[in-house]
């Protein structure tokens, strides 16, 4: 075979593989295939377990931004009954986080969001009727140096009261008036939520005592 003829089978054969590559690499890749229908339930199981696991490890952190992180973490937990038997523990007087006034607006902000839960309203009532200043009960003081703590935890105080006006439960709205009525520390707090939220209907004993009244 002449030089010539080799040389331009070669150069043929170049053109077959450039031409083969070019195809190959303009060939579209095959779509990705989607996650069925168990997968994804598996994996959100899974993500919201790990959110409130996680939220009891920080919860019994001694730093007051680990308790914080807990919080918000339960919070946005997918799974709704774990996140409120993580949560309403909280507000009890024992809790580590019941002197800590950043904590408990970011607890009452994170009950607010179950408030036609039972055990949400007792833990809200709670905190409406916890006493003034330093509470006895709690384990640890976790802002001593902050000057507006007290402020915060009257704040927390006041949250608790309009989330439980703002829920329309009987028992509740009862409690806000007995509270309204009273002079526990709670009044003040109690009193402004039922004006920010009236209640469509008087509980039954009020109506009944404001029926009494001479006109």
């Amino acid at each position: 075979m002449s030089v010539a003829r080799r040389l331009s089978l070669a150069l043929s054969l170049a053109g077959l593989a450039l031409t083969s590559t070019a195809s190959a690499q303009r060939r579209p890749a095959p779509p990705a295939r989607e996650p069925s229908a168990p997968a994804l339930e598996e994996s959100k199981d899974l993500k919201a377990h790990f959110g409130i696991d996680m939220a009891q490890r920080l919860s019994r952190s001694s730093d007051p931004e680990d308790r914080l992180r807990a919080i918000a973490r339960a919070a946005s937990s997918a799974k709704r009954d774990d996140a409120i038997a993580f949560l309403a523990p909280l507000a009890e007087p024992s809790s580590s986080v019941r002197s800590d006034g950043r904590a408990m607006l970011e607890l009452v902000r994170a009950l607010a969001r179950f408030d036609d839960n039972e055990k949400v309203t007792r833990a809200l009532w709670g905190m409406v009727s916890m006493q003034s200043g330093r509470t006895s009960g709690s384990r640890s003081d976790p802002s001593p140096e902050d000057p507006d703590n007290a402020a915060r935890l009257e704040m927390a105080r006041g949250s608790a009261a309009l989330a439980l006006a703002r829920s329309r439960d009987p028992k509740a709205v009862e409690g806000l008036f007995a509270a309204a009525r009273g002079g526990s520390a709670g009044q003040a707090a109690a009193r402004s939520a039922l004006v920010a939220f009236p209640p469509a209907t008087l509980p039954p004993a009020i109506a009944s005592a404001a029926a009494a009244l001479p006109t």
